[in-house]
Parts: C-alpha cells; structure tokens; sequence
C-alpha cells in the first residue's frame, strides 16, 4: 500500500496542616504540555511543537488563551509522497520542498510530503519545522519543595523558578530549510496558583538556604488560604521565521505542573 492509498483509507476512516520544611530543592518534576508529550530514555519530557495560534498573554483579571499553531493542509491533488512520485511524473526533485502538513482536521493526522516550490507559502516551511523542533515544559522550581513531607503555610513566601534551562525549555532553538529559517524563545512565564491568581516572570531566581524565609526578589508568591493547590507554570514561546521576502511570529506555550498543600500554624493557649 502507498502512502498516498494508506492517507485515502485514513480519509475512509475519518467519515465513518504540616510542619514546614525548605531544604535545597535538588530535584523538580516537571508536568504535562499542551503538546504531544513523552518521556525519552533519560525519564525527560519531550513535547512536539504543533501547537495552534496562541494570543499574547493577558494582564492580570484576563484569561490566559493557549490554542496550538496549526499546520498548513495537505493537497491530496498535488503533494507528492516520495522522490519517485516526482520523477515519474517527469518532474525535477529539486523543484520541491518538504514540509508537514495535516492531512485531515478532524482526526490531526500529519504527512511529510513534497511541494511545489512555486506552490508553497514560506509560512508553510517555517510551521513544518516548529513541528519538527523537540521542545520540552520546563522544569519547575519551587521552594517548598513537591512531596507530603513538604509543606507550605500560609503567609510564607512561595519561590518560583525554570529550574536548570536549556535550548529546549527556554530557547533559543532554530531550524532551517528550503530558504527559510525559524528560531522559537522563551518571552516569560505564567505561574496560575491554583487560586485564581497569576504570577508572570522570567526565570526567576533560585532559592538557596542563605535565603530563609526572605520573599524572591523575581518571581514568588504568598498564600493568605490554607489548601491543596495545583501549581501551573505556562512557558509563552514566540518562534520568529523569515525567508523568500517574508517574515512572521507563531506564538505557543508549554505546560508544566505541580501540586502544592499550604497549612497554616495553630497556636494552642492553655491557662
């Protein structure tokens, strides 16, 4: 079965309280994306950018939007599956480009598959290679750390930062092909509290011992509620393209997550 019979048959199918405790964080989970995820060999995650169109994220008392960037449509008519498609049909390879498309919107399946150069919007290369880059949530740290031996209060600062960042959760990281290139960075992050709250930041500042119970000079956060509050850090990436006389911006984010128990101290008075 071909390629362009097996994307036919796809077609087919589509119709029919605690004791507070803040020792040096050494170690951070990261949480899930709004992209397709998984965990490489290394126990890593690792998120696919095919993400739609995203909004710049809002001022505080807005909503934050996160859609995915789409990629462009696949032409049944005229998009070649392979090499050998092209040359029988008496053309020159060298007269195509690749890029990744969707091949149906209902069900997101996805084809590499060979375009006229003519016929293909630059655009179109430069959201085909943000799909292709690897990139990663980033990992969060906090003080207090992840785990039921650790505990906030209420009233104690909340550090938050990108725990060790790299071309994958932070950028820059680029691509290139066809005549156009593509460089997709960190611009900040949303930290949602879990209450309703939202904190924007950059990378934030690691908390060490030295610090105490001091509030972070860059990114931090006081509970005035005791609770069990889920944590969400939104990475807001802008990947900047240009090539064939014509530049752009897809916006996108990244989710990371975590869950965090606030107390609150009890003061017992006895006569």
């Amino acid at each position: 079965m071909t390629i362009r019979t097996m994307r036919l048959a796809v077609i087919f199918a589509a119709v029919v309280t605690g004791v507070v405790i803040w020792p040096a964080p050494d170690a951070h989970a990261a949480g899930g994306s709004g992209g397709d995820c998984i965990r490489n060999v290394k126990g890593e995650m690792v998120c696919t950018a095919n993400h739609e169109d995203g909004e710049k994220t809002p001022s505080a008392g807005e909503t934050l939007v996160k859609k995915k960037p789409s990629l462009p449509a696949c032409r049944l008519d005229t998009d070649f599956d392979n090499v050998e498609q092209i040359r029988d049909a008496g053309e020159d390879p060298a007269d195509f480009v690749q890029i990744r498309c969707v091949f149906s919107a209902s069900d997101g399946t996805t084809w590499l598959v060979w375009r006229r150069r003519a016929q293909t919007d630059p655009e179109d290369v430069a959201r085909s290679l943000l799909a292709s880059i690897n990139l990663s949530p980033i990992r969060i740290g906090m003080v207090p750390r992840e785990g039921r031996d650790y505990m906030g209060t209420v009233g104690t600062p909340v550090w938050m930062w990108v725990d060790d960042p790299d071309a994958a959760t932070w950028g820059p990281k680029s691509a290139s092909d066809a005549g156009v290139s593509i460089t997709a960075v960190v611009s900040k992050v949303v930290w949602d509290m879990g209450n309703g709250d939202r904190v924007t930041c950059q990378k934030g500042t690691e908390w060490r011992p030295k610090n105490g119970i001091d509030e972070s000079p860059t990114c931090g956060y006081v509970y005035d509620k005791q609770g069990r509050y889920t944590i969400t850090a939104t990475a807001v990436w802008t990947a900047s393209w240009q090539g064939l006389g014509r530049s752009g911006t897809i916006p996108f984010t990244l989710d990371s997550d975590r869950q965090l128990t606030v107390g609150e101290y009890q003061v017992i008075v006895t006569g």
